[in-house]
């Protein structure tokens, strides 16, 4: 949650460190744009659909391609689908 201490804020605007500060300076953004395009559900909706696009596309492009380095380097976890399959059928 964007809830951070007052005296970090400032710093928080141009060079968020962690997960807090991070959070603090998209809510920012988020808010700037709101209060100047209006509240209404238009913009609210559009808000929402860019934020899921954005973390999908974080997702799409930097979690699952290193996610699947470090299953190659660490070896997977998961049954491979043959193996699902077969003990599906036993």
């Amino acid at each position: 949650m964007p809830y951070i201490h007052k005296e970090f804020r400032e710093h928080a605007r141009s060079s968020p460190v962690g997960a807090g500060e991070l959070d603090y300076q998209l809510t920012l953004a988020i808010l700037a744009y709101l209060e100047r395009e209006g509240y209404n559900f238009a913009v609210m909706n559009t808000i929402v659909g860019v934020v899921e696009n954005v973390k999908s596309e974080f997702q799409r492009r930097v979690m699952w391609p290193y996610e699947d380095a470090k299953c190659l380097v660490n070896g997977d976890v998961y049954p491979s689908l043959p193996e699902i399959a077969y003990k599906a059928h036993k």
